[in-house]
């Protein structure tokens, strides 16, 4: 997917004549249909009432996030990051396995062609592929929700991200039911690695080995 039509998608997703917007959602209608590896960590305690993320994994559910406000390079945008965080949450996914970056953190592969058609109404038109920063420089008025947007989409070409109303969460997790295989890490302490094959188990989903 190149970044130009991301970008215009986005922009389109969002515009006031109906047909635009109904376009740019019937181009982005398959995008979510594919693999992605989800990260959640062994550390996260959850916050604002959410779950903890495994938690979140026992229940099948992708984990969201509030943005973090240290994000924030000025008060425009710190105004623009509370402004989200009062209404939305987000995911960030990934097309391929990422190197993992952080020792508390693994990846679950999800395929969401398994997707259920309500879990798929609702999640289609949240999800969006990431573009970078320079891309996300398009001058909107301050209150546009592209504006508040742009901060949770800023990524690589490797990186998307899920966003959805509050409404739409319980605890911070979103159930999706179609987790295929956990991944363990060579250098993962040995109770670490006991855990998340049980985790696995209990899901009754593969766990793959990385070697590091």
């Amino acid at each position: 997917m190149l970044d130009d039509q991301i970008e215009k998608d986005f922009i389109d997703l969002f515009d006031e004549d109906d047909c635009i917007k109904l376009n740019a959602l019937l181009l982005k209608k398959e995008w979510i249909l594919d693999k992605f590896y989800i990260p959640y960590s062994l550390t996260y305690q959850g916050e604002n009432g959410c779950e903890d993320d495994m938690d979140i994994l026992y229940n099948s559910a992708l984990p969201f996030r509030s943005l973090p406000l240290r994000q924030a390079k000025d008060p425009k945008t710190l105004s623009q990051i509370k402004l989200f965080n009062s209404r939305f949450m987000y995911c960030k996914v990934y097309r391929s396995l990422p190197t993992r970056v952080n020792d508390d953190v693994f990846y679950v592969e999800a395929d969401f062609k398994g997707l259920t058609k309500e879990a798929y109404k609702t999640l289609v038109a949240a999800f969006f592929f990431c573009l970078p920063s320079f891309r996300m420089d398009s001058i909107f008025p301050d209150s546009d929700i592209r504006s508040i947007f742009k901060n949770a989409m800023e990524g690589t070409r490797n990186e998307a991200v899920i966003i959805l109303d509050k409404r739409h969460l319980l605890k911070g997790m979103y159930k999706i039911g179609c987790l295929k295989k956990l991944y363990t890490y060579s250098d993962m302490p040995e109770k670490e690695e006991k855990l998340l094959m049980k985790v696995a188990d209990y899901l009754n989903i593969r766990t793959v080995m990385v070697h590091v």
